[in-house]
């Protein structure tokens, strides 16, 4: 065989190779609604929480197979929950950043796994777009509310820096 029949032979096998090591992607979590916030408990990456643009918030605890209604953060269907963190420290402490295009916003926190929920007191009312936990100090968490003229400066959350 000749140089370039072998360099062709070799780029067969590996685009061959690579076409067989893809595996087609199947759809998991609840039917109905838009998935817009994933998040996994540290430690324990069978246990997920799933946000919607509907309030609700899901659960798996078998890596996604199945969905169970968990809590629904808002009495409307207009909550986003666009941001979903666990703490690493404890488990049971769940906080969700939203926004909506009516009062109903801010940031919640549950500390029973997302089973019942408490407004921040200092987000309530606000759009949190951006929500995050510094993943070097659990203790500090960054919030980006809406910046409305009309808007309190945001303050310290309640046990954080």
């Amino acid at each position: 065989m000749n140089k370039k029949s072998n360099f062709l032979l070799l780029l067969v096998l590996i685009a061959g190779t690579s076409l067989v090591a893809q595996s087609p992607w199947s759809p998991i979590g609840p039917s109905g609604g838009d998935a817009r916030a994933f998040a996994a408990v540290p430690g324990d990456p069978s246990h997920l929480y799933l946000g919607t643009t509907n309030s609700w918030l899901y659960e798996s605890i078998d890596r996604g197979a199945t969905w169970h209604r968990l809590s629904k953060l808002s009495s409307s269907d207009d909550l986003i929950l666009d941001h979903i963190v666990v703490d690493p420290t404890d488990s049971t402490r769940v906080w969700v950043a939203a926004w909506s295009l009516t009062i109903r916003r801010g940031l919640w926190v549950s500390h029973d796994s997302g089973k019942t929920w408490t407004v921040v007191d200092g987000l309530k009312g606000r759009s949190v777009r951006a929500f995050a936990m510094a993943p070097s100090d659990p203790k500090m968490l960054f919030a980006e509310p809406s910046t409305a003229s009309s808007a309190p400066p945001m303050p310290a959350l309640p046990g954080r820096r």
